[in-house]
């Protein structure tokens, strides 16, 4: 089917085409299995970068395994490229707790308010609270957390993550409240 896109056949684009609708749920698994770090509009990006990657390097499929398989790395890879830059805008900006748009284009670093920040961190818990202070603050890896602490690295990640969901769940209660 590959092979006859490069030849032309409509047919055969039309199934690639319709194949590749398996582009955004692969991006939007990556992004749950990690933690849910990009929001609607940029999964909505990766999806079509790996789309159009996918259709410029189709030359490059072999066949040795299913288009899916093959695809799921392009959409790894793309969401890896994207969580990178989406890690480059902060959390916290100004001196109150407003949240800056996940899909803002603008690459400044602003200031970060560290006591809002330390506020809500220490609401967390001690357990998910300690995870995230060792990750962000000291940028000890999952594995290097798990040796410190003497647990098993998939409760660290799972700690995290449920820590990070729940710190974004009181940032945006505290802009809901504060009509920002």
């Amino acid at each position: 089917m590959v092979r006859a896109t490069l030849r032309g056949d409509a047919e055969a684009t039309d199934r690639l085409v319709d194949r590749l609708g398996c582009v955004p749920r692969i991006v939007a698994s990556i992004n749950r299995r990690f933690g849910a770090p990009l929001s609607y509009t940029e999964l909505a990006d990766v999806s079509q970068e790996v789309i159009i990657l996918v259709w410029q390097r189709r030359s490059d499929y072999e066949g040795r395994a299913k288009l899916e398989t093959w695809v799921y790395r392009i959409c790894y890879l793309e969401f890896l490229n994207e969580s990178r830059r989406s890690q480059r805008r902060p959390l916290f900006v100004g001196d109150g707790l407003d949240v800056r748009d996940p899909s803002t284009s603008s690459r400044t670093r602003p200031e970060v308010d560290f006591e809002a920040l330390d506020v809500l961190l220490s609401e967390l818990g001690t357990a998910e609270e300690q995870v995230i202070r060792l990750k962000h603050f000291e940028g000890l890896t999952f594995t290097e957390i798990a040796e410190r602490s003497g647990r098993p690295s998939s409760s660290v990640k799972s700690r995290y993550y449920r820590g990070i969901a729940r710190l974004r769940f009181r940032i945006d209660s505290q802009r809901w409240k504060s009509g920002s």
